[in-house]
């Protein structure tokens, strides 16, 4: 499976008081969120574009994030809404059992039986679990919670997750 060269770190939100700062919502399930990237780029539609990072904070559930070049409010609302990436290659080694949800989008998701189900489409985190989002070939989309009861393996290398289908769901 073809992995993306840049694994999204975050949606730019609107901005944050006088100094040209941004909520940044971070999202990929990051072991270390922003810190220790050295690079950092923005896709506002047109594809990912490097950016500088001046500094960042934590500020609740949200990152507080200044780039180089956007002092005022004004200047940083070009930024909401754009998409913040980091490069795959400054991302530290998983652990067993760990994924980015970069990963995840094109898997193909089958039951225990080996029927296939359909193709992951998203990966979002729900606050007590991560969420598969998943469409079948008949284009429907249906969600998935990733615990132990539902998701028996998720393999993004091979490009497969194996799960089992909650009573009703499919039929």
């Amino acid at each position: 499976m073809t992995r993306v060269r840049h694994v999204a770190v975050g949606r730019i939100g609107r901005p944050h008081g006088v100094r040209g700062e941004v909520r940044v919502d971070p999202r990929g399930n990051l072991p270390r969120g922003l810190q220790g990237y050295t690079r950092f780029y923005v896709d506002r539609g047109r594809g990912p574009e490097p950016i500088r990072v001046e500094h960042h904070r934590l500020h609740g559930r949200f990152v507080l994030v200044k780039f180089e070049g956007y002092d005022t409010p004004e200047a940083a609302r070009e930024l909401t809404h754009a998409v913040l990436y980091v490069d795959r290659a400054e991302l530290p080694p998983l652990d067993e059992g760990e994924y980015y949800h970069a990963d995840l989008p094109g898997c193909e998701v089958a039951d225990e039986q080996g029927r296939i189900l359909g193709t992951v489409v998203d990966v979002f985190d729900s606050g007590a679990h991560d969420v598969l989002v998943i469409r079948s070939g008949q284009g429907r989309e249906w969600m998935l919670p990733v615990v132990r009861q539902w998701v028996l393996e998720i393999a993004p290398e091979a490009g497969r997750i194996v799960v089992r289908v909650p009573e009703g769901l499919w039929d």
